[in-house]
């Protein structure tokens, strides 16, 4: 039997918000036979929802998961081609129906954000209680999260928009960690670090979690991904996006982007 292979859509930008009509026609290449798990990741899932062509064409393959991104700076200058936190929560009820289930949902609080602009201090990290009530209710177990990587061309980003990154240090980040983890356990929800060092490592794409939830419980590879981060333990995927397919989302802090809209 031929292996079933796991899409990535995206790692590289969010095809769902951006470009559906891509998304469309690259699923229209692959056979939905072929596919085990289709892995979404987004800010920004309506279209999964209100695009009948995509909603159709998903209906098809067997298993969605999605990386949904909420990080309580939607609408801000830091992502301000994000809708606002409420407004995503409206639309989680159906995205839940969707996928069959909220375990087939992860939250990513991700990036945690600290920085300084014009002499004001600000964070993302005070939002955290507030998604978190919000999205516990819904059922959804899992949040991953990770801290805003000081890579030249992010602060480079930040720095024209006059905002100055704060870079944590691992006892800060070791202090996020622990008031999250004590929130989360809480409300019996587990805390998953991406791809830091000296935190537990996980896996965004995991292939055994992929056969535990699939309808049939289809086996999932295993094998590590190759061209990941270091401490990135993700399972083999085939990613669909591309760079070149420029995010119109707008995020300052992210390091896809090739410049600032």
């Amino acid at each position: 039997m031929q292996k079933k292979i796991v899409i990535s859509a995206s790692r590289r930008t969010d095809i769902v918000d951006c470009y559906p009509e891509f998304f469309i026609d690259k699923l229209n290449e692959i056979p939905s036979e072929t596919v085990h798990t289709i892995v979404i990741w987004t800010k920004n899932p309506a279209n999964i929802l209100v695009n009948q062509v995509l909603n159709k064409k998903l209906k098809e393959y067997r298993q969605i998961y999605i990386h949904l991104t909420v990080t309580g700076m939607g609408g801000t200058e830091l992502e301000h081609g994000i809708p606002e936190s409420d407004k995503i929560f409206s639309i989680l009820p159906a995205l839940i129906d969707f996928v069959s289930g909220p375990e087939r949902i992860t939250w990513r609080f991700d990036p945690i954000i600290r920085i300084i602009k014009n002499g004001t201090f600000f964070t993302n990290f005070v939002f955290f209680d507030y998604l978190l009530e919000k999205i516990s209710r819904l059922g959804i177990k899992t949040c991953r999260t990770s801290w805003v990587f000081p890579y030249k061309k992010v602060l480079n980003h930040l720095e024209k928009k006059r905002f100055r990154l704060i870079v944590p240090s691992e006892s800060e980040m070791k202090e996020d960690y622990q008031y999250m983890n004590t929130k989360l356990g809480e409300k019996n929800m587990s805390l998953l670090i991406c791809a830091v060092s000296g935190f537990p490592g996980s896996s965004c794409i995991d292939g055994q979690l992929f056969t535990r939830l699939h309808p049939e419980k289809l086996f999932c590879s295993t094998l590590r991904a190759h061209g990941q981060r270091e401490f990135c333990g993700c399972t083999e995927s085939f990613d669909i996006g591309s760079y070149g397919l420029k995010c119109k989302n707008g995020c300052l802090y992210c390091y896809a982007n090739p410049f600032i809209m």
